[in-house]
Parts: C-alpha cells; structure tokens; sequence
C-alpha cells in the first residue's frame, strides 16, 4: 500500500535535515555517535502552501526515502531518470502534497543516490490514496526500476518540524 518495501530496516533511528552555506555547519553534530551528512541538489518538484507556524508538527506525514542508486549506472543517468521520474510520480501520485528530490553529491562509494521526500495531508491520504489509479503501481515501479536499486534503497515515515536558529 506504500509503495516498494525496504529489503532491510534502516539503520539510523532520527533524520535531520540542515540547510547550511558552507561545510563547517556539519560540526555541530561531531558529539553524536552516527552522523551521516550529505550535500545535495535539491528539486522541489511540487509544493504545498505553508501557513503554519515554526516549532509545531507540519500537518501530515512525510514518506522520507533513501532513494539507492542502480549500480550499473553513472550519476549523471541516475540523475536523469530520477528528475524524469517527477511527470510519472504528478500523475500516479495525485495525492502528494509536495514532492522533493535531492540528489546526492556522491563521492562514488555511497550506494544512495538521492533523497525524495512525499508529504500527504493526513495518514489517511497515505494508506488510501497513495496511488491514483488501479496500475499505477505497475506503472512507477516501472519507472523507478530504471534508476532506483531495491537492494540499497530504504524509506521511513516521519513528522516533521521545521526549527528555525
């Protein structure tokens, strides 16, 4: 019902997302055990109207995914199938409220390729209306098949709060 299922649990138990000029902002998290940071292009494919206040859960949910790059691919492919994939997700996905890509600067060895993030308006949303049509699973597992790998990708659902410093 939500899409393609992860083949193993994540393994990180809180995703923090920090807009940041410059690559001294990543020190700020150097006392935690785990960190994983990465920069990325960020797309927003369609977006919501936001008109509530910082510092209370967004309305909804959010399907955070870590989108694992098909091995036989170079960045640029995997970037071009993935940004191609927005006109297949507008259509199949009717019900998401804001879609976003980022697309990870890679060094080469990470196996994740970008991050997308969905946004539905409730959970309700989510479990019923994730798809718009009968075949739209067909029809993105199609699409995604040509950019995402199955093996290395992940996805969890959060709520999310926006903090401002």
């Amino acid at each position: 019902r939500f899409g393609r299922r992860p083949q193993q649990a994540p393994a990180w138990d809180v995703v923090a997302h920090l807009w940041h000029h410059g690559s001294g902002a990543t020190d700020l998290l150097t006392e935690l055990e785990r960190v994983r940071a990465w920069s990325v292009e960020e797309q927003v494919a369609w977006d919501y109207d936001r008109d509530w206040t910082d510092g209370i859960a967004s309305p909804g949910i959010k399907q955070i995914s870590f989108v694992g790059m098909r091995p036989d691919l170079t960045d640029e492919q995997f970037a071009q199938n993935y940004r191609g994939h927005v006109a297949i997700a507008r259509t199949h996905h009717s019900h998401v409220w804001k879609y976003e890509q980022n697309i990870i600067e890679r060094d080469g060895t990470d196996p994740v390729g970008a991050v997308s993030e969905f946004w539905f308006r409730s959970i309700d949303e989510l479990t019923s209306r994730y798809y718009t049509f009968d075949d739209s699973y067909k029809v993105t597992r199609a699409d995604t098949a040509t950019f995402l790998d199955p093996a290395t990708t992940t996805w969890m659902l959060v709520h999310e709060y926006w903090i401002r410093s």
